[in-house]
């Protein structure tokens, strides 16, 4: 089984730097929701005015995803995602045409999709 810190030194690894932490790497892996499955993340406002990284575990794929998501990218997070007391409630599908869009109630819709992503097997 994935773990966050085992994803972090992949990566970490891979690129040659050792850019991720566990203070700037937000993980999650698939859970249910309603009728769909995705990636369900809670995110401090004030994490988006840093460098972001996403680990997004699929355990019945074998994959990860890292998403980089660069400081200040988001500029309003409180307007454009649901505000849950100070943090960003983020529920991403991981299939179909909203695959990596905050599909959240009550968000604008962020689409993940154009920031830099890489996948990689467990």
């Amino acid at each position: 089984m994935m773990t966050k810190k085992e994803a972090i030194r992949r990566i970490n690894e891979g690129t040659g730097a050792s850019s991720l932490s566990n203070a700037n790497t937000h993980w999650s892996n698939v859970v249910n929701y309603s009728s769909d499955q995705g990636w369900w993340l809670n995110i401090r406002f004030s994490k988006f005015t840093q460098d972001l990284h996403l680990i997004l575990n699929d355990e019945k794929a074998g994959t990860f995803l890292h998403i980089e998501i660069p400081a200040n990218s988001v500029k309003m997070p409180s307007k454009t995602f649901r505000d849950k007391e100070g943090e960003a409630d983020i529920f991403m599908p991981i299939a179909g045409s909203n695959r990596l869009v905050d599909f959240q109630s009550g968000s604008a819709r962020h689409d993940f999709n154009s920031y830099k992503s890489t996948e990689y097997a467990h």
